[in-house]
């Protein structure tokens, strides 16, 4: 998990040089030099791009992509049902969301897949309010089965223990085979894809990749 610290975005929500936690050895920083780009310029750029190169993917590729999102979204729905029959809700509402606070590098070049693969319509996020940008009016804008694999496993322990043996036993299956799935994504396009989708363009803009899906297999 990435938290954001205090000063990572100034005057128009403009991301700075050295704006998260040890993304310096990563990145040197997560524009290049000279770059300034809002942060919802960042966010509108990434999705064109990943839009764009899925677009060019042979049919083939773009079968088994539509297959891993399928099962991806279905380990989703169903984890968020056992912790929603769990009593997540009333948790969620006691501590006030404490786990949605700091989202915006949550969202993945993977669950962007998950709303490509299939044309669903996706969300506007919102970086200008003071919590996590994918949240509006107190109410995430996924749905459980399109949101960041972060979001969607509950490492809660006043919620685990209300689990039976059961079902905190399947959550955790079910938590393996997301991180599977996540990977057998990244090893077919030979690219890392389960960090943020601002963090994989910001990465482009810096020389260091070709492009989001560069290295598509078959592409």
């Amino acid at each position: 998990m990435i938290i954001v610290r205090g000063g990572v975005t100034c005057h128009g929500n403009r991301t700075r040089l050295m704006g998260c936690f040890d993304q310096e050895c990563c990145y040197g920083g997560i524009l290049p030099q000279g770059v300034f780009l809002t942060d919802q310029e960042m966010w509108d750029q990434a999705v064109a791009m990943v839009r764009e190169e899925y677009a060019a993917l042979p049919v083939e590729a773009k079968s088994e992509v539509r297959l891993l999102c399928s099962v991806i979204r279905s380990k989703k729905e169903e984890l968020y049902s056992i912790a929603e029959s769990s009593g997540a809700p009333g948790l969620c509402a006691v501590c006030g969301g404490a786990c949605c606070c700091k989202g915006k590098y949550h969202f993945t070049v993977i669950d962007l897949l998950a709303y490509l693969s299939e044309g669903f319509t996706l969300f506007s996020p919102d970086f200008h309010g003071g919590q996590c940008p994918y949240i509006r009016e107190g109410r995430c804008l996924m749905s459980p089965q399109f949101r960041p694999l972060t979001c969607i496993v509950f490492h809660c322990e006043p919620l685990e223990r209300m689990m039976s043996c059961d079902e905190l036993e399947r959550t955790y299956s079910l938590e393996r085979g997301l991180r599977e799935n996540y990977g057998r994504l990244e090893e077919f396009f030979g690219i890392r894809l389960s960090q943020g989708l601002i963090l994989n363009y910001a990465a482009y803009l810096r020389g260091r990749s070709a492009g989001i899906l560069a290295g598509a297999g078959g592409a």
